[in-house]
């Protein structure tokens, strides 16, 4: 297995970045939209934002797909500048404005399974299987069903990582709907070593100069005002939602709790976000006491 410095795997926090607001720079904006989070809704309204000058003459990048990861962020500035977007070991943003949205793991894995179930008469495999009359069991089963069915085979919303950690880590493979970097031993290594690419993400997190919650609507509005000296929050508005159908039943209790046990990295993740967001809105709300970083969540045990 490759070899890398494990430091990082240490509960402290590492350098806490005091937030900035995004118009006390000139650097590019890079949106990076996490799957089934809202991030088409967001991209929507920055698009808006954008034609409208908002951004204050900065350059807001648009990829050519709808996704991409940290690892192509850093691509993409290495090859237009000549620098990386940041310190390789450290993360330290110093000629980029990263933004990104979460949404609670749970939520967005049954979003994710829902949606790919309007979508799958599209995928060629689901045709094939569809025209001998065995159309996969998973596209005619609610959530709770799924959940608890022992031979499901199609397991996509229940990646651990799709939720923001594979995201922010910088380590998806190659694929033909998300940008990224080429493969390396340090994404192999962050892969296999769980721990240290949680804690990746959350450096990640950190130096971002905006982020928002789906959950957390208002407050997450009004630091994007904040941090672009807006006269008011934007408007969010909901778009590509999936068409809710009589099998969407919302999932129990139960169901909620399994789910958490597929994806531990990124409840991790967002554990964490939560308590970024409450230190950068009382800092940017104004706390006289100053930025105050969040302690780290207590680490989850992958063994």
């Amino acid at each position: 297995m490759p070899t890398m410095n494990t430091t990082e795997t240490k509960t402290t926090a590492y350098y806490p970045l005091v937030p900035r607001k995004m118009t006390s720079t000139t650097n590019p904006i890079y949106f990076m939209h996490i799957g089934k989070t809202g991030g088409t809704s967001l991209g929507g309204l920055l698009n808006k934002m954008n034609t409208l000058k908002r951004f204050k003459g900065k350059y807001y990048f648009k990829s050519g797909q709808n996704h991409f990861d940290w690892s192509f962020i850093q691509k993409h500035r290495l090859k237009t500048t000549g620098t990386s977007t940041v310190n390789e070991e450290f993360d330290v943003s110093n000629n980029t404005d990263v933004i990104t949205f979460l949404r609670h793991p749970v939520s967005r894995a049954v979003s994710q399974f829902y949606y790919s179930q309007q979508i799958s008469g599209s995928w060629r495999w689901v045709k094939e299987l569809s025209k001998d009359g065995h159309a996969p069991l998973w596209t005619l089963q609610s959530i709770n069903q799924y959940i608890n069915d022992p031979n499901k085979t199609f397991v996509m919303p229940l990646h651990d990582g799709e939720g923001g950690v594979n995201y922010l880590a910088g380590i998806w493979k190659k694929t033909g709907w998300l940008s990224t970097s080429e493969e390396s031993n340090r994404k192999v290594y962050l892969r296999k070593n769980r721990t240290a690419a949680i804690l990746r993400a959350a450096k990640r997190l950190d130096s971002t100069t905006w982020f928002g919650l789906l959950e957390e609507i208002e407050r997450s509005m009004k630091l994007l005002q904040l941090t672009l000296d807006l006269a008011e929050p934007p408007k969010f508005q909901t778009q590509n939602a999936h068409r809710k159908t009589k099998r969407d039943e919302r999932p129990s209790n139960q169901t909620k709790k399994n789910i958490e046990k597929y994806i531990p990295q990124d409840m991790w993740l967002y554990e964490y976000a939560k308590r970024l967001l409450k230190a950068r809105w009382d800092y940017f709300t104004g706390n006289d006491g100053g930025y105050v970083h969040p302690d780290l969540p207590p680490l989850p045990d992958f063994s």
